[in-house]
């Protein structure tokens, strides 16, 4: 277990607040439609779950949490809801502001996120707005919703991107969580990228000229592939030893994390204090009666 430290700026309006412990097992990140296992090994010691080390770097800055009556959700919980066959009843939505948006009702960043969860989900309210408070903004502002749900798979884990929204089922790590959110990133976090970014020349090209893989989720397709990939250009850029503190054989992959660096939006991997939302490509679902 790790505690919030003091040095935090937050301020939720819930009772009882408890922060889940960073170091999960890894789980598939989403279950894609279309698997294309790829052509290159995968890393002679993978890189699993660096959710710890995400979590202690990537810098939080404080948020503030309002629950909804208990009668109202949003549709596309609603229908999550529904999907599973859980009961309504268990639903539990709350808005979450961040400080680190500009505030400015034309761009939406004004707007808070929606989330909500089952009363039995592992993911608290304020748990599920710690963590995703550590992405960096930039990659914030392309997600929709998060909800958190119950293991549906006999304990399972899983961290989904749904239409940009982030679907998290029983506990998945917060490498998950983060790999969920870069799907969104690839779609509009690269200027002059029409598509997914891991379909674009430049990140195929660094793909052929690495060796390997970092995991074996990054091995089903290229999307995964990009997803996990970020996770690796988030910690080479925010520890002091970057990569090749976390793996002695970072070099098999290097191009593909650092191609990331170079394409992405200015400052899209800033995470805290120093970086702001300056336009969120969604607005929140409407309100519906549970």
């Amino acid at each position: 277990m790790i505690s919030i430290r003091h040095t935090l700026l937050i301020a939720i309006t819930f009772a009882s607040f408890g922060v889940l412990g960073v170091h999960h097992a890894h789980a598939v990140t989403e279950v894609t439609r279309e698997i294309n296992i790829l052509d290159k090994l995968v890393l002679d010691q993978p890189i699993i779950d660096i959710s710890e080390i995400l979590t202690k770097h990537l810098d939080f800055p404080g948020c503030i949490g309002n629950l909804w009556p208990g009668n109202l959700t949003i549709n596309v919980c609603k229908t999550w809801f529904t999907k599973l066959s859980l009961d309504a009843k268990d639903l539990e939505t709350w808005n979450v502001t961040y400080p680190d948006v500009y505030i400015s009702q034309t761009q939406l960043c004004d707007e808070p996120w929606v989330m909500c969860r089952h009363k039995n989900a592992p993911y608290s309210m304020q748990n599920t707005s710690y963590y995703f408070g550590h992405i960096p903004v930039h990659m914030r502002t392309h997600i929709h919703h998060v909800i958190a749900l119950p293991a549906t798979n006999h304990g399972g884990k899983s961290a989904i991107n749904e239409r940009d929204n982030v679907v998290l089922q029983g506990n998945p790590s917060f490498h998950d969580m983060l790999a969920a959110v870069a799907k969104s990133t690839a779609m509009y976090g690269y200027p002059g990228i029409v598509g997914p970014y891991s379909d674009s020349k430049n990140w195929l090209d660094a793909y052929n000229h690495d060796s390997a893989i970092c995991n074996p989720v990054a091995s089903l397709n290229q999307l995964e592939n990009l997803a996990q990939e970020t996770v690796m250009a988030l910690v080479d850029l925010h520890t002091m030893t970057g990569m090749s503190g976390i793996s002695t054989e970072w070099k098999k992959i290097q191009n593909q994390y650092t191609q990331i660096q170079k394409d992405i939006y200015l400052d899209a991997l800033k995470p805290g204090k120093g970086a702001k939302c300056l336009a969120r490509d969604q607005v929140n679902s409407g309100a519906v009666e549970i």
